[in-house]
């Protein structure tokens, strides 16, 4: 369902998930202190709750989109011979900010968050980031300079925690970020291709305004 409140849009949307022959990462003890991980067909997980998004212009020179997930979640299976049923809330938030400080020129930073969750065998640490973008475009849009930054204060971990028979396993990776990365593109030949606005369709300005 969608609301339009003046230039701002609201959507909250219902939604119940099945996944069946779910495939996850599995470890098992192969000999002492070795392990062997495989991929396998834990059984199926399951979905329930509410989406919703928020988009609105603070200033002409700021827009924002809001998104965010909060569900139920469960998995349940068969694994090692017995049986697993793993569950909890999850939610998840990405507040995404597009700015045009001046002509020809924007900036995004996005924030995102991740809430843990279960597995088949633990669960999962959640984890916040924070990415940017600067695009410069000159020569009349015919160049266009990105700069991009993902994670820039290297607040992602991933942890995993895995238990089963005869082992407990705490798994947490420092990955090396922040990423930086920079994108030259020149256009040869503008073609755009018109298309008409149907009546009460509101600009997707948050997703035409994606430089990531």
């Amino acid at each position: 369902n969608q609301l339009l409140l003046g230039k701002s849009l609201l959507s909250l949307d219902a939604f119940y998930r099945i996944t069946t022959n779910k495939v996850e990462r599995v470890r098992t003890v192969y000999l002492n202190d070795v392990f062997l991980h495989t991929f396998e067909n834990v059984g199926k997980d399951y979905s329930l709750g509410l989406e919703f998004l928020f988009n609105t212009d603070l200033f002409r020179w700021w827009n924002i989109n809001y998104l965010g997930t909060f569900y139920h979640y469960r998995v349940t299976g068969v694994l090692n011979g017995e049986d697993f049923n793993n569950k909890r809330l999850n939610w998840s938030l990405r507040l995404n900010n597009n700015f045009k400080p001046f002509r020809n020129q924007r900036i995004q930073v996005n924030l995102r968050y991740r809430s843990p969750s279960v597995t088949s065998q633990g669960t999962r640490e959640g984890y916040f980031s924070t990415d940017l973008a600067v695009q410069q475009q000159l020569f009349q849009q015919k160049l266009s300079v990105t700069l991009q930054v993902r994670d820039v204060f290297s607040t992602i971990r991933r942890e995993f925690v895995s238990e089963g028979p005869g082992f407990y396993f705490n798994r947490r990776l420092e990955l090396d970020t922040p990423l930086i990365s920079l994108n030259i593109r020149l256009v040869i030949n503008n073609y755009k291709q018109s298309r008409k606005k149907q009546p009460g369709e509101m600009p997707e300005r948050g997703a035409e305004e994606d430089i990531f």
